[in-house]
C-alpha cells in the first residue's frame, strides 16, 4: 500500500509555523484563522497541504510555495495549480476574502452547487471541539479507478475512524439502471475492498496525520485507535422519495436534508452507521 501515505516533513511543518518568512506569515494570518472557523478545510497529503472552499481546492502549499487553482482563478493557465505569484499580482493577500467567494461559487455544473453548500457545511470548526468532525476528505487509498471517497469521519470520543460516500439525492450514481444495478453499489463495494485490506495501515497513517493536525493548529485531538468499521457508508441529502426503495434497501444510507437549510449533524451521521451496542 505504498500509493497511500498522509505525511508532512518536519521542514514543512517548521516553515509554515515560522510567523518571520513570507509562508509563515500567509498560514498565520489568512489560512489559520478560517481553518479553525470552518472556513478553509485543511488536508495533509504527501508533502503538502491542499485547503479546500467548499468542494474546490482554493489553493495548495508543496514544493516551498503556495499554488493557486490557476482552473478557477487564471483561464488562460493550462496547468491546474501553479505558483500563486504567477497567478495573482503582488498584494493579492489584501485581497484573500473575494478569492474564497469566488473559489466556493466556480461550478461546472448546477449539480455541484448542492454538494458545495454540503460539504461547506460540514468542514470541522476546530474552535467548537465537535466530537465528530470530519477529519479527511477527497480520499483514494488504491481502488484501482481513480475514486476518491468524499469523508473520512473522526469520533474523537470513540477514537474511531469511519468512511462515508456523499450524494445528492439527484445524483446518477444512486439512479437504478435497466439492468437493475446501483453504480454506486460497485463504488462502495470497491472501498470496502480496501478499507479490509489495508484497515491497519489506514489507522497508522492517520495517527500520524492527527499529529500533524495538532500541531499546525497548536490543537490536541487525540490519536484514532482504529476503524469503526471496513464498510463505506452513504450518506444521501435531499428528498427520500426520489430514492429507490431498493437503494435504500440494500445500503441503508443516512438520509439528510438540505433545502432550505442543512439540519443534520455530523454526530447525526455517525450514529446512524454507528450499530456498536454500547453508543458513545
Amino acid at each position: 500500500m505504498s500509493e497511500f501515505k498522509r505525511c508532512l516533513d518536519r521542514k514543512i511543518i517548521s516553515r509554515l509555523l515560522d510567523v518571520d518568512s513570507y509562508e509563515g506569515r500567509i498560514f498565520k494570518s489568512l489560512l489559520y484563522p478560517r481553518i479553525m472557523t470552518g472556513q478553509i478545510f485543511m488536508a495533509v497529503r504527501v508533502d503538502k497541504i491542499d485547503f479546500y472552499v467548499g468542494a474546490n481546492r482554493l489553493m495548495e502549499y508543496s514544493g516551498r510555495c503556495y499554488k493557486a487553482n490557476a482552473k478557477i482563478f487564471d483561464e488562460n493557465e493550462t496547468s491546474r495549480m501553479v505558483d500563486i505569484k504567477k497567478v495573482f499580482e503582488s498584494g493579492w493577500e489584501n485581497d484573500f476574502d473575494s478569492m474564497i467567494e469566488k473559489c466556493y461559487g466556480y461550478t461546472s455544473n448546477g449539480s455541484e452547487q448542492a454538494e458545495r453548500k454540503i460539504i461547506q457545511a460540514f468542514f470541522p470548526v476546530y474552535d467548537r471541539k465537535d466530537k465528530v468532525i470530519v477529519l479527511d476528505r477527497e480520499i483514494r487509498i488504491n481502488d484501482g479507478n481513480g475514486r476518491k471517497c468524499d469523508w473520512l469521519l473522526y469520533n474523537t470520543g470513540a477514537g474511531l475512524l469511519k468512511f462515508v460516500e456523499v450524494k445528492t439525492a439527484d445524483n446518477s450514481g444512486i439512479k437504478r439502471h435497466e439492468n437493475g444495478t446501483f453504480d454506486v453499489t460497485a463504488q462502495l463495494a470497491g472501498y470496502e475492498r480496501q478499507y479490509e485490506t489495508h484497515k491497519e495501515k489506514i489507522t497508522e497513517q492517520y495517527q500520524g496525520y492527527v499529529d500533524i493536525i495538532n500541531d499546525m493548529l497548536k490543537i490536541q485531538l487525540p490519536k484514532p485507535a482504529g476503524m469503526l468499521d471496513t464498510k463505506a457508508g452513504l450518506a444521501i441529502f435531499g428528498n427520500k422519495k426520489e430514492i429507490h426503495p431498493e437503494l435504500i434497501r440494500k445500503h441503508d444510507p443516512f438520509m439528510g436534508e438540505y433545502k432550505p437549510e442543512i439540519t443534520s449533524s455530523l454526530e447525526d451521521i455517525w450514529n446512524h452507521f454507528d450499530q456498536r451496542k454500547e453508543r458513545e
